[in-house]
């Protein structure tokens, strides 16, 4: 029995318990896309919106002019 408590000590001491790294690599502004609709004309109301929330998403992050992306798509109406 004292062999078993010496061994299962000596194990214990030597298991190395490898726990996940909740905050490491947290991505920063440099690594983030901001893809966003450019507004064909004034009366583009969702290029409008998409075009302020880019630059208030860019603005509030600190996100570099590098990083966005604009995309020209077609008005589909139904």
């Amino acid at each position: 029995m004292k062999h078993l408590f010496v061994l299962f000590f000596f194990f214990l001491l030597c298991y190395n318990v490898a726990e996940a790294q909740t905050y490491a690599d947290i991505l920063g502004p440099e690594n983030v896309l901001v893809v966003y609709k450019v507004p064909t004309s004034f009366q583009d109301t969702l290029g409008r919106i998409s075009d302020s929330v880019k630059t208030y998403y860019v603005n509030a992050r600190g996100i570099p002019g590098v990083n966005e992306l604009n995309k020209q798509l077609n008005n589909f109406k139904s």
